[in-house]
């Protein structure tokens, strides 16, 4: 038991990727003295993303050679373990300079490990806490309340010129790593989202759960901590309704042997909030609202209405042109139409200006997405997720409590909710505290938390659509094609 299935797996993970002395093209760098080689493909895949980027920032890679590297990574099964693309990655001094620093102690050290390879590039990312100039937090409080405000009205709103919003915007891009995005109803297509939350049965080793997820066609992310048996996995599910059924049968096959406690959440709804109205002086209040969390009473944001997406299931007249421009657009809502169809054309898409628009305004009109901003490096250091099996009543009230945290996202099923939050390391105890404490009311029949998590990406809709086919009801895929059970030698 605990050993992945050789006969299934004999696809080389390091296929079209790098050796220990090439990389997916011909990527110059000046800074190739500092980048370590290795025979590991895990390793590696590191290391590529790292010279992907360094040869997209110094100019010695186009965009388009750099697009194609990237989708040669996300053919590499690590890219479910720790999803990234480093095109997409803001070009940022201070990043650049970091993961430099980062590979010259790995030289220095003689460290070229998958973890320390990976801390290499992953923790040069992060971003260093930054104090908010009054007129920056004054236009991030407004596109947290209105995501696509036109410059105009940001700058009647503030009370500034239109070219003081734009600097602000740049600013906050390149300090706060900000942009909008949105929430996007898969179901609309034909697929539904999906996340197994679990703890690992006694003598079942994580790498081999991880490696087997990674694997399997379908998993968008995998989380678990180095501190906790705990973690999840969420999927993206292709239809028709008796392949979600069949999916579901296979996690509770597969679970019974690799779980010691397992719950499949099929998604209903989704949001992302962030709650500005907290930061006094570039300080973190402890919202004081969310503490009457167990009361039918609690007030709704009087400053901002509610970001859900409830997930509302095939409509017809959509089509997998519309599926491709909608997954573009919702990372990066407030870019111009123009880079918006550049950047579908170097994927390969040939869609003109016409195309793009009559989607993205299908998006809008059917409520197909949910505008949300996004940013780091304001002092929320401390990330938990927490999972809670509770009743209609209890989704409810947590729902309408959450929204007053600093930053969460979350997910409803039938089985609960799931939230994930970002709050100030000075109020870790107390948010921790409040959410555990939920477990003893009469509705609420589990709390299970996973702390200190490191918030990441996932594959993209477009990276798992590769292999699907759009018919008269969405996406779908065959039957078989959804079996678990080869990943695994149990």
């Amino acid at each position: 038991m605990g050993r992945l299935k050789k006969t299934h797996q004999e696809r080389d993970a390091s296929s079209g990727l790098a050796t220990s002395k090439s990389s997916p093209i011909d990527i110059q760098t000046p800074y190739d003295d500092l980048i370590p080689h290795s025979d590991e493909p895990s390793v590696q895949f590191y290391i590529d993303a790292m010279r992907i980027y360094l040869g997209l920032y110094e100019g010695t890679l186009t965009m388009e050679d750099a697009v194609h590297a990237a989708e040669i990574l996300k053919e590499h099964p690590e890219f479910a373990k720790y999803p990234t693309n480093p095109t997409l990655v803001p070009f940022n001094k201070t990043f650049k300079d970091k993961i430099l620093s980062n590979l010259e102690t790995l030289k220095k050290f003689n460290l070229v490990t998958r973890d320390s390879v990976k801390s290499a590039f992953s923790f040069a990312l992060v971003s260093p806490p930054t104090a908010l100039s009054p007129t920056d937090y004054q236009v991030l409080l407004l596109l947290e309340k209105d995501p696509l405000c036109t410059l105009v009205d940001a700058a009647a709103g503030v009370g500034v010129t239109p070219r003081t919003i734009a600097r602000s915007i740049e600013r906050l891009q390149r300090n706060l790593v900000y942009r909008v995005s949105a929430l996007m109803d898969m179901t609309a297509f034909g697929a539904q989202p999906f996340i197994l939350f679990f703890k690992l049965s006694e003598g079942i080793e994580w790498d081999m759960v991880e490696e087997g997820f990674a694997l399997y066609p379908f998993t968008k992310n995998i989380l678990k901590t180095t501190m906790t048996d705990l973690g999840y996995i969420s999927f993206l599910i292709p239809g028709p309704e008796d392949n979600i059924v069949t999916f579901a049968e296979h996690v509770s096959d597969i679970s019974a042997i690799l779980f010691d406690y397992s719950n499949l959440h099929h998604q209903d709804a989704s949001g992302s909030e962030t709650n500005l109205s907290l930061m006094k002086d570039n300080k973190w209040l402890f919202s004081e609202v969310i503490k009457q969390i167990d009361s039918d009473d609690i007030p709704l944001r009087e400053d901002k209405k509610m970001n859900l997406l409830t997930c509302q299931g095939w409509q017809g007249g959509l089509t997998a042109d519309d599926f491709n421009v909608i997954s573009f657009y919702r990372n990066a809502l407030r870019d111009p139409p123009r880079v918006l169809v550049d950047r579908i054309q170097m994927q390969g898409m040939d869609y003109d200006p016409k195309q793009v628009a009559q989607s993205v305004r299908k998006s809008y009109d059917r409520n197909i997405i949910q505008p949300f901003t996004s940013f780091r490096g304001v002092g929320l250091s401390t990330n938990f997720c927490f999972e809670v099996i509770s009743n209609q009543v209890w989704k409810d009230r947590i729902q309408r409590a959450i929204v007053h945290l600093p930053a969460v996202t979350y997910f409803l099923s039938p089985l609960g909710i799931i939230v994930w939050a970002q709050v100030p390391s000075e109020h870790q105890v107390e948010y921790y505290q409040l959410f555990r404490s939920l477990e003893s009311h009469k509705g609420v029949k589990s709390v299970n938390p996973i702390m200190t998590i490191d918030l990441k990406g996932s594959r993209s809709e477009l990276d798992l659509t590769k292999i699907w086919r759009f018919g008269s009801s969405g996406w779908t895929v065959d039957r078989d094609q959804l079996d678990l059970s080869g990943y695994f030698d149990v």
